[in-house]
């Protein structure tokens, strides 16, 4: 896809979600209710989630420890000049600049890199989902049970994938399925599929898959504490089990690659999730999804601009770059 139908697939999926998520906002009442934000809320906030940000960071590490030697502090660096291009570029093209920029660096494929980004992404998901079904249990709001249901399904499906993907079932049963493809065309999808496989087995103890785990859930915690914080910032005071339900439905529904920063989507199932779990109005809701994601990203944004400026990067040109390579390696 180039990089001017990316941009357009994005504003186009950004306004659909704006107008939804705003269409029944009255701009008066917006005026009405006023905003007084308390900064030590909007500071904790911040620490929680640069908190978390770090933990990403060491989290990787872990990860890439027995492929790459890679120090903590660098690999916080990357994780941070990633969510600044993905908050930046369409379609989450953070992750491949992040690999590129560490395949560069080390010599590691980028689809190997690439794949222990996935793996990190599909751990998430399976964190999100686990703590979006224990925070409907506890709330136990009218209407959920379909939810808890299929948040169950989900996990068990999800954790069988990542079985079989670390294992490399999958992997090896796709490459028996391509015998039947020209011999060059055949080497390629190979090569692709067996490059991104290895970055599913660059874990090799039960004890550092127990630790990435933990602190995979620790990330996703910390995340919905700071999400109470931006709440009571501008008065809205829920239970940490209310604000587990907007973390969930919320990076849920940007994990998927679309929008720059997840603008429009972000904002759309931040209101509805936290209008569905609680009695504050549209409005309320509303307000606080903007000012929740405005925080999210301006920070983070500005200081992976700034760690990609010391290192003498672009991230656009890393974009154009880490696409070739990709292609080629």
């Amino acid at each position: 896809m180039s990089k001017i139908l990316k941009i357009l697939v994005g504003l186009i999926l950004s306004t659909i979600f704006i107008y939804f998520s705003f269409r029944q906002i009255n701009l008066g009442d917006v005026r009405a209710r006023g905003l007084h934000f308390s900064f030590v809320w909007l500071l904790s906030a911040v620490l929680l989630y640069s908190a978390g940000v770090a933990l990403r960071g060491i989290r990787w590490r872990m990860i890439l420890a027995s492929s790459t030697d890679i120090s903590t502090r660098n690999s916080i660096s990357l994780v941070v000049i990633g969510m600044s291009a993905n908050n930046i570029l369409p379609m989450r093209t953070g992750e491949i600049v992040r690999s590129g920029i560490l395949s560069r660096e080390t010599g590691m494929p980028t689809l190997t890199v690439l794949g222990t980004i996935l793996l990190e992404k599909i751990l998430d998901t399976l964190v999100l989902v686990g703590l979006a079904a224990i925070a409907l249990s506890v709330l136990n709001q009218e209407g959920s049970t379909f939810l808890i249901v299929g948040a169950i399904v989900l996990l068990t499906l999800g954790a069988n994938l990542l079985f079989v993907l670390v294992n490399g079932s999958i992997s090896r049963r796709l490459l028996k399925l391509l015998f039947f493809l020209p011999d060059r065309i055949n080497s390629i999808v190979s090569g692709v599929v067996s490059r991104v496989q290895s970055g599913f087995g660059t874990i090799e103890s039960n004890q550092i898959w127990i630790k990435v785990v933990l602190i995979s859930a620790l990330i996703w915690i910390l995340e919905s504490i700071s999400y109470l914080c931006v709440g009571a910032s501008i008065g809205i005071f829920l239970n940490i089990t209310h604000f587990t339900i907007v973390t969930s439905a919320s990076n849920l529904a940007i994990a998927v690659p679309s929008t720059s920063g997840g603008i429009g989507p972000f904002e759309f199932f931040a209101k509805e999730s936290l209008t569905f779990v609680s009695d504050i109005s549209v409005t309320d809701a509303a307000v606080y999804a903007v000012v929740l994601h405005f925080l999210l990203l301006a920070p983070v944004s500005l200081v992976g601009l700034f760690l990609a400026w010391i290192r003498g990067l672009s991230i656009l040109k890393i974009t154009r770059q880490d696409g070739e390579a990709m292609r080629t390696k």
